[in-house]
């Protein structure tokens, strides 16, 4: 019964995201500049599809229902913060508090402030993982260190290191692409919150096994 419920609950959660991603770039720079993917004619449809498939493989994937309660959540959210960031650059303040509130939801559910020291150093090891490039003339927005610093507040020290693994995979290949098709180059800017978004899913559903 848990999955049926998780598919249309995703479904639904799917198009609150795609409204809540349309209002917060239209706050930014005006409705009229919408991308197809959330004004368009299958625009609702396809965020629909994405947050019930999403949302249903997570619940399939979870054996804890807690858990997956929790990563089906920041899946959507993360979601939106792609949408966005892809658009106009731009990671919204809102969603990354929305990251950090539904952390303090799971420790809190759990009866116990002992997960919080963890989440506490992985936003400071996130954060200095950005920090760093930045000081050494690479550019990197605010927006995306902060986005870092709640990666590691949701998924600890060890989480926010695969993820950001996982993220300069990401660009990196996208780079190679960018030059063998002469569209572009390593210079090339490219938005953090998608790569490092499908960084942060990995983590939650295949964690390293490592302690710290």
């Amino acid at each position: 019964m848990v999955l049926p419920v998780s598919i249309l609950m995703g479904g639904a959660l799917g198009e609150a995201a795609r409204r809540v991603s349309r209002r917060l770039i239209a706050n930014r720079i005006g409705q009229l500049m919408e991308p197809p993917s959330l004004n368009g004619q299958w625009g609702s449809l396809q965020w629909i599809l994405a947050g019930a498939l999403g949302c249903g493989a997570i619940a399939f994937w979870c054996a804890d229902p807690a858990k997956g309660v929790e990563t089906a959540m920041i899946f959507l959210v993360l979601v939106s913060i792609s949408a966005v960031d892809d658009s106009i650059r731009k990671i919204p303040n809102e969603l990354l508090l929305m990251l950090l509130i539904l952390k303090l939801g799971a420790v809190a559910a759990s009866g116990s402030l002992a997960p919080l020291l963890p989440a506490l150093a992985g936003m400071v090891v996130g954060a200095v993982v950005f920090i760093i490039p930045s000081k050494l003339g690479i550019f990197i927005g605010w927006g995306d260190i902060k986005m870092a610093a709640a990666a590691g507040f949701c998924l600890g020290v060890v989480g926010v290191l695969q993820a950001v693994l996982v993220m300069g995979a990401i660009i990196a290949l996208y780079s190679l692409y960018l030059i063998i098709t002469k569209s572009g180059g390593m210079k090339t800017k490219v938005a953090i919150g998608p790569p490092l978004s499908l960084g942060m899913m990995v983590s939650l559903l295949l964690p390293l096994s490592i302690a710290v």
